[in-house]
């Protein structure tokens, strides 16, 4: 089952339409609980969304409210915006900074006893092996944790409360990295500029996806140059320019949608828990 999202944009007559290849609102399966029907459709859905709200923000817009170019790049996107393409290459040196600071102040032993710690309670083997690489992925974690309050690295930890907190900041370094620089055969271009200016465009709009998926802290820190030109720039234009077409002051509506008395009712009784997050 395919469940389709609809999100109104501030432009009249505009919507985002987003798949999510699975129904967000089914049931969760207790045998496989990290991808198909429920959570897992619900985790894709707002992380497509988060994307495609992106490339629907990226686009410059005059008093009118017509398309006339992108912050990242050309119309056409053959050139990068070149503030945009040096902040680009900064965040990807900057997330081989960051991930060489964390392995000197043990991410590597880290990950490497969670690995064997994760190995041994998948095959149900406990052992002095099983105990041993606990207690040494408890203290690297320590370890790291203080290492990266006195690196002021805040974002690190969120990831502690993770079950395999090295592994999960692995899997976000990489992921940070490929979405600043995607791979695949839609962005290739003959034209080397126009291939990085697509990337841009991509690296761009994804800001909010990674948002999503990891936190403003995690994103602030790890794409520190998109993240200042998305929420410094692009957003306060979209708010200048819904000002412009409606003619009234933008106003951010923080009012909780209200729920049914009977819904409440039913989700006390009927708590579905969330899977923990793992990667491969």
């Amino acid at each position: 089952m395919r469940v389709i999202c609809r999100v109104r944009c501030f432009m009249p007559a505009q919507s985002i339409f987003v798949s999510c290849g699975g129904n967000p609102f089914g049931e969760t399966s207790k045998e496989h609980p990290t991808y198909g029907d429920g959570f897992p459709a619900l985790a894709r859905m707002q992380a497509i969304l988060g994307q495609e709200i992106g490339h629907y923000s990226d686009i410059l817009r005059d008093s009118r409210g017509r398309q006339i170019g992108r912050h990242s790049a050309n119309f056409a996107c053959t050139r990068a915006t070149p503030h945009v393409l040096q902040a680009r290459r900064n965040d990807l040196k900057r997330c081989d900074i960051i991930a060489t600071k964390l392995h000197e102040h043990g991410l590597g032993s880290l990950i490497k006893a969670e690995e064997a710690v994760r190995f041994y309670r998948k095959t149900k083997v406990v052992g002095f092996r099983f105990w041993y690489n606990l207690m040494r992925a408890w203290l690297c974690k320590q370890k790291l944790l203080i290492a990266a309050h006195n690196l002021d690295m805040a974002f690190v930890k969120r990831f502690a409360q993770d079950e395999y907190m090295g592994i999960m900041i692995r899997a976000m370094i990489s992921d940070m990295k490929f979405n600043l620089e995607p791979v695949a055969d839609v962005y290739k271009r003959d034209d080397k500029e126009a291939e990085e200016a697509i990337a841009c465009v991509e690296a761009l709009a994804r800001v909010p996806q990674q948002v999503v998926k990891w936190g403003f802290l995690t994103t602030k820190a790890m794409m520190a140059g998109l993240y200042v030109i998305y929420y410094g720039e692009v957003i306060p234009s979209l708010i200048e320019c819904y000002q412009e077409v409606t003619g009234k002051p933008y106003k951010r509506n923080y009012a909780r949608m209200k729920q049914p008395f009977l819904y409440k009712f039913k989700k006390f009784f009927r708590k579905e828990p969330r899977p923990p997050r793992d990667v491969p």
